[in-house]
């Protein structure tokens, strides 16, 4: 078996979501069941190769065929408040199982508006900022705004529908809307919302925004980033907002007040601050990261391309290129293998190059 049969395997796949979405749900169901396919979701967990190859071959048959255990919830701070936020930790079972789904699902995430960034393939922050620079010369108004506890608040009732509209066979929608959990070892479930920290979570919300029609308006222009986003129009602002926030409000999702501000008032800039795009009064833009590293670095919308460049250069790297480049080879499933022996033997391959 080499990473030909995945290849085509995969090109199957998506070249039968072009042409019946139904039978393509159906194709995606039945590799959910073949053991073969969870290598591409074990290639895609992070060091995957330091786990011993007894431990991943029970990992590869508990992710297929489980039972896998229950994830558990912590309370983190939330950056730049005192708040916590809920994140769910699933077991490495189901990650496998959840990553192998993202794979297999790329074809619909890549689908989706061409003005919605967050979380999708192929999309990133940087074409998110792009855009957004695009659009403000173009409308007299821009309303920026956040959702108040987006994944806590969406409707489950609103997802499940959009799952059934797209095909997923009921077995997958109930798994992937489970709400149960684990907190400090006691049994929980979620009442309305979606776990954090399921990799398919912000693409079923995302699915099910499109669903109700939040991106196509005739009133305005709607970039995203997940459950951030601007709305740019040339009719009043705070009336188009509201618009929006009666559309959301059949998701069960409300607007954040203090996250909801005029950016551009009759054509001219007002500061704000976008997902660490900030803007001055005086209509000057530059990075204001979390992190500090680029902070204060001015950019403009011809400048982004080296902004980005920028930004990826100085991510951490390893030291030894032939570890990475082997890392990176197995991580876009171009060599996947099958057998225990090839799994030591790319574990051996590994420790020798480091």
């Amino acid at each position: 078996m080499t990473h030909l049969w995945y290849q085509s395997t995969l090109l199957r796949l998506y070249y039968t979501f072009q042409t019946d979405r139904q039978q393509y749900m159906k194709r995606v169901y039945r590799l959910l069941s073949d053991r073969r396919m969870y290598i591409l979701g074990l290639c895609r967990m992070p060091q995957w190769w330091n786990t011993h190859p007894k431990d991943i071959r029970k990992l590869l048959y508990r992710a297929r065929c489980g039972p896998r255990p229950l994830p558990r919830r912590i309370w983190i701070p939330k950056p730049g408040s005192t708040e916590l936020r809920p994140l769910t930790i699933p077991h490495k079972t189901t990650r496998i199982r959840h990553k192998l789904l993202q794979i297999l699902l790329r074809p619909l995430a890549i689908s989706h508006s061409p003005n919605q960034f967050g979380f999708l393939p192929n999309r990133s922050l940087i074409q998110c900022w792009r855009r957004v620079l695009q659009l403000l010369p173009q409308y007299q108004y821009a309303v920026e705004f956040d959702y108040r506890k987006f994944y806590d608040s969406i409707s489950t009732k609103t997802i499940a529908q959009t799952l059934k509209l797209h095909h997923f066979p009921p077995e997958l929608s109930q798994e992937l809307l489970d709400p149960n959990y684990t907190e400090e070892g006691v049994p929980k479930r979620i009442t309305q919302g979606v776990l954090q920290g399921n990799p398919v979570s912000p693409l079923m919300s995302i699915m099910a925004l499109e669903a109700k029609g939040l991106y196509d308006s005739p009133e305005y222009e709607y970039v995203g980033y997940a459950d951030d986003g601007i709305i740019f129009t040339n009719l009043d602002p705070w009336s188009t907002a509201l618009t929006l926030s009666t559309k959301a409000s059949s998701l069960g999702l409300q607007l954040k007040p203090t996250a909801t501000n005029i950016i551009q008032y009759q054509g001219q800039p007002l500061a704000f601050t976008f997902l660490g795009l900030k803007r001055s009064p005086d209509g000057v833009l530059e990075i204001n990261s979390k992190s500090g590293r680029h902070s204060g670095t001015e950019v403009t919308l011809e400048t982004l391309p080296e902004v980005y460049r920028t930004v990826q250069n100085s991510a951490p790297q390893t030291q030894n290129r032939q570890v990475a480049t082997l890392t990176r080879l197995i991580d876009r499933n171009i060599t996947v293998y099958t057998t225990l022996a090839h799994y030591r033997l790319t574990c051996t391959l590994l420790e020798r190059l480091r």
